[in-house]
Formats: C-alpha cells, sequence, structure tokens
C-alpha cells in the first residue's frame, strides 16, 4: 500500500523490514544521581503511604534515625555517594561566592531485591518505575 504524504510524495512500505526495538533509555544511561532531599521527601512519602501512615507519623519518625539508615545503605553498597555536599566557590576570585550543594546518591541496589522488598511491604512497586516488568 502506499501513502500520500501532505506533500503529495509517496511512500512504499518496507515488507520484511522490522524496525529495532527502542532501547529504554534508563537502562542504557544506568541509575541516575538524586539528591538528599529527593531521597528524603520520596522516603517521607512512603511513610506517608504505608498502613496507618500520616505525615505528622512520618517527620516524627526521627530524622537521626533516618539518616543512620541511609549511611547503613551506603555501607551496604545499595545507595552510593555520589557527591558530599557542602559548598563550591563560584564568581569572581577576589570576590568568591560559596554556594551551598546537597549530598547526590545513586541507588544501586539490585531490582530483584528492590521488588522482593516491595512485595513484602505490600507496596505496588511497578506503578513507580519507569519500566515495565
Amino acid at each position: 500500500t502506499k501513502k500520500v504524504h501532505a506533500r503529495g510524495s509517496k511512500r512504499r512500505r518496507k515488507h520484511g523490514v522490522h524496525d529495532e526495538p527502542e532501547e529504554d533509555p534508563y537502562h542504557l544511561e544506568g541509575p541516575q544521581a538524586f539528591a538528599l532531599e529527593r531521597l528524603l521527601s520520596v522516603l517521607t512519602s512512603l511513610l506517608v503511604l504505608m498502613p496507618g501512615g500520616a505525615p505528622h507519623k512520618a517527620m516524627a519518625s526521627g530524622t537521626t534515625a533516618l539518616f543512620s539508615q541511609i549511611s547503613s545503605l551506603v555501607h551496604l553498597g545499595l545507595l552510593e555517594r555520589v557527591s558530599v555536599g557542602g559548598g563550591i566557590y563560584s564568581g569572581r576570585p577576589d570576590d568568591p561566592v560559596l554556594i551551598p550543594t546537597v549530598p547526590q546518591f545513586r541507588c544501586l541496589a539490585p531490582l530483584r531485591l528492590v521488588q522482593a522488598v516491595a512485595e513484602e511491604a505490600g507496596f505496588p512497586l511497578s506503578k513507580y518505575l519507569h519500566t515495565a516488568f
């Protein structure tokens, strides 16, 4: 069959030639870095979604315990700290300006482990990931 395009040209369909399936860009690039604020926001949202969860309960769980858990995940190799935070100097050499930066992390946990933990917690992980399983 021939299709007529807006300019009036005809285009033939190729028979027997299939386009290669497009690669998922998230798989090609690997895990992306994210800021500490995003991690804390996601964790707080997850605590709220849990049965009986509420924003005030999530915040009452304590940031010290939360930072301890993040440190444990880094130590176990499930999270990678890709920047420490602190600040960088910018501006003129005679008048440097300190620009604060936040720590950045990257998730290194295997997908099967994440799926198992989500299933155990009753969390619908597939609703929140970019890929379909």
